[in-house]
C-alpha cells in the first residue's frame, strides 16, 4: 500500500504561528509548506496543489482576504481555513461568504484545527488532488 501525505499551505507573517502550527500539523502527519504573506502563498499556488490552505487575515503585501479572493477565482474548489487575532463582528461572515470552510480566532487550538481538517478531507487519496486543491 502506498503512503499518502496530505499537503497544507500555511500562510502567516508571525514566525511563532508558522513554527507552532506548522510543527503540530507536521506531527499530525501533514506535509506543511509555509508562506510569510498572501503574495508568497500565491506564488506557491501557481506551481503546486494543496489539500488545504490555512491563512491569517492580517499580513503584509497581500492580506488573507485578498488571498481568499484569489483562491476563489483561481482554485474555487480549494479548502481554505481563515484565522485571525483581530476578529470583528462581520469578519467571520465575510470569510465564510467568500468560501472559507472554517474561521478560527487566534490563538488556534491545534487539536481542533487538525480534527476539522481531517474531517473535511476525502478518505480516498485520488479524490483529494483531483479537486485541484
Amino acid at each position: 500500500m502506498e503512503s499518502w501525505t496530505r499537503s497544507i499551505l500555511l500562510a502567516d507573517d508571525d514566525p511563532d504561528v508558522i513554527w507552532g502550527l506548522g510543527r503540530c500539523l507536521t506531527l499530525a502527519g501533514f506535509a506543511v509548506t509555509t508562506a510569510g504573506d498572501g503574495s508568497e502563498a500565491v506564488d506557491l499556488l501557481h506551481s503546486r496543489l494543496f489539500d488545504v490552505i490555512i491563512t491569517d487575515v492580517r499580513m503584509p503585501r497581500m492580506n488573507g482576504l485578498a488571498l481568499l479572493d484569489w483562491i476563489r477565482f483561481n482554485r474555487p474548489e480549494a479548502r481554505v481555513v481563515v484565522m485571525t487575532a483581530f476578529n470583528g463582528p462581520y469578519l467571520k461572515d465575510l470569510c465564510v461568504s467568500k468560501g472559507a470552510m472554517l474561521f478560527l480566532e487566534k490563538p488556534v487550538d491545534p487539536d481542533m484545527l487538525i480534527s476539522a481538517i481531517a474531517g473535511a478531507l476525502p478518505r480516498d487519496p485520488a479524490a483529494s488532488n483531483s479537486s485541484g486543491s
